[in-house]
């Protein structure tokens, strides 16, 4: 079924590649407001991957992955919130542009969420008839066949609209003026006016071409192997742990054997170098993590007994003479 394959599809890319299961609920909850066909966990992070291989994840390194896609999923739900469907390669190329102005917009930046958050709640919700009336202006430009309805729901995209954000940048330069008076209408647009240095910055990588080239409309599908992945650094108990929790989503007599298969599997390995011992009528069975445990606590406690010995000769020289 597709909860016992996201299940298992979730365990898969935690060991594989780091996603820790809060990040996934993350991931799952967001795909809710996907259509059907849209809602492959495996297939979202692969697709993850596989765009950002050439700046978030270079030569396969995936050390930032988690943090990403935590940033990911809150930046697509914050959107949806206003819309019905957004794409999840508009919602990386978002993050992409900003991170390539780079500073307090780069999103490793802890900072970077929230400033994107403002930015957009600045453009979908402009706060004065000023700013209602310019992006109106911007976006008409545009988008010259919409209708006042379609204008107003274009708006409401905030930086999720193919043309807003970058429509309302030019219209700075339109507005004309020096240097620092661009700067300073960067920061009434855009919400930053008690952020002067990040809205310097954020005008600087417009004017650099960091905002430049469109927004993707298309879904990220991606594949990965996280099975390889994940078997490479996963131990035999945590693979049983795997078979039998996602059996337990299922009640085929093809579940029960795959249980019954993996408590074996268990059974053997706890039991593998086990030392059987008979005493007084009793019969004892240390497993092998019992007898390794055994066996480090009685060497520590010898190399105890040998330091004090040690300690007590030293603190008593005359004995050797």
């Amino acid at each position: 079924s597709s909860s016992s394959k996201t299940a298992l599809d979730a365990y898969m890319s935690e060991k594989g590649v780091g996603v820790d299961q809060g990040t996934s609920t993350m991931i799952i909850e967001m795909q809710r407001s996907s259509k059907e066909r849209n809602r492959d966990l495996a297939g979202l992070i692969g697709g993850v991957i596989q765009k950002g291989q050439g700046n978030y994840f270079k030569n396969g390194d995936t050390s930032f992955l988690n943090e990403f896609l935590s940033k990911f999923a809150t930046l697509q739900k914050d959107l949806l919130k206003t819309q019905t469907n957004v794409a999840t390669g508009t919602t990386f190329d978002i993050l992409s542009r900003f991170n390539r102005v780079g500073g307090e917009f780069a999103t490793a930046d802890p900072r970077s969420q929230g400033l994107i958050g403002t930015i957009n709640n600045s453009l979908a919700n402009p706060s004065s008839d000023f700013k209602k009336a310019l992006s109106f202006y911007a976006l008409k430009k545009s988008n010259p066949n919409m209708s006042l309805v379609d204008l107003i729901e274009e708006q409401q995209k905030g930086i999720a609209s193919p043309t807003y954000m970058n429509s309302m940048m030019g219209m700075v330069d339109r507005m004309g003026g020096s240097d620092s008076a661009k700067r300073m209408n960067f920061a009434g647009l855009f919400g930053l006016e008690g952020q002067q240095g990040f809205a310097s910055n954020l005008y600087r990588g417009y004017k650099g071409g960091k905002f430049s080239g469109s927004l993707s409309q298309e879904e990220l599908i991606g594949s990965i192997d996280f099975k390889k992945l994940a078997e490479a650094n996963t131990t035999l108990q945590d693979k049983n742990k795997a078979k039998i929790d996602n059996s337990l989503l299922g009640s085929s007599p093809e579940a029960v054997a795959t249980m019954a298969d993996a408590m074996k599997s268990a059974v053997e390995e706890a039991f593998s170098g086990a030392v059987i011992q008979m005493a007084n009528g009793n019969i004892t069975v240390k497993t092998r993590a019992a007898v390794i445990k055994e066996n480090q606590t009685k060497k520590a406690e010898e190399v105890k007994a040998k330091n004090a010995s040690l300690d007590f000769f030293y603190s008593n020289p005359d004995l050797g003479n």
